[in-house]
């Protein structure tokens, strides 16, 4: 085998991604040693799929960027973020991390397959790992500009937060409500419910001038997740009872899960 072919053989590339024997490492070590067109080949094959990598990284937004800076300057200054920001914040950095991954990842693969000398069921094992990347990246980015909405809605100075503490029947529940008394938004994340059987749904009430009054059925998983509820306004209190699935006109006073006064 000559220069020219031992270099589009497809071993440099395995030997720069790591994926040869030691055998196949010390072998490629000694060809560059002994041939500096195989170092240089070497050279630009690293260069190219860093060039590579780095493209596929989109800018992250200015909602991340900010929540970055705020968490280092409050590291600089020794502060405790409050634990409602820290841990959005923090989910909002690993959820970055893991798309940051996946991008890098599907840049690696896009190179393999511009440059490996593979057969056809290998492209097309290649081409169906792209399409899982691809569908993990945008579940990420969804899950991501969840977390984003949460931490802008947590910080809006216009939402008054009311915290649902459990209640008897599921003392380690708890929610909280979300409510802007200017346009009346209300916006629900519970945590720590029972998960419901199927036939079954959680309901939100607002306690207004002493009555319940219904603003809306969700579902529930395990996940805390952010629910836009029905405007109300003039509410003194926020509670959560849980009802046959389409909810109902009063509540089941004693399937009563959280209960939370407004501050006043």
């Amino acid at each position: 085998m000559n220069i020219q072919e031992y270099i589009e053989s497809g071993i440099l590339e395995a030997y720069v991604l790591g994926d040869l024997t030691q055998a196949g490492i010390d072998e490629v070590e000694e060809m560059m040693e002994k041939h500096p067109e195989i170092m240089e080949e070497v050279t630009r094959i690293s260069k190219s799929l860093e060039d590579l990598s780095m493209s596929s990284v989109e800018e992250p937004s200015p909602l991340l960027k900010a929540g970055i800076l705020r968490r280092i300057e409050d590291e600089e200054a020794g502060q405790t973020p409050e634990p409602k920001e820290e841990g959005k914040n923090q989910k909002i950095l690993t959820i970055a991390v893991t798309i940051l991954g996946l991008l890098l990842s599907g840049g690696i693969l896009m190179y393999c397959l511009a440059h490996a000398q593979s057969s056809k069921h290998e492209i097309e094992q290649a081409a169906i790992l792209a399409d899982s990347l691809q569908g993990e990246i945008d579940t990420l980015n969804q899950e991501l500009n969840q977390v984003q909405q949460e931490l802008q809605i947590a910080l809006d100075p216009n939402f008054t937060k009311v915290p649902l503490e459990g209640l008897p029947i599921s003392p380690n529940a708890m929610a909280a409500v979300y409510w802007n008394q200017s346009s009346n938004d209300v916006y629900l994340e519970a945590s720590g419910l029972p998960i419901p059987a199927p036939d079954r749904q959680y309901q939100l009430w607002a306690i207004k001038a002493g009555q319940p009054v219904s603003i809306g059925v969700f579902d529930y998983s395990s996940d805390p997740t952010l629910f836009k509820m029905e405007n109300i306004d003039d509410a003194q209190a926020f509670a959560i009872t849980l009802e046959p699935f389409g909810g109902v006109l009063n509540p089941t006073l004693d399937q009563m899960y959280v209960l939370g006064n407004v501050p006043s």
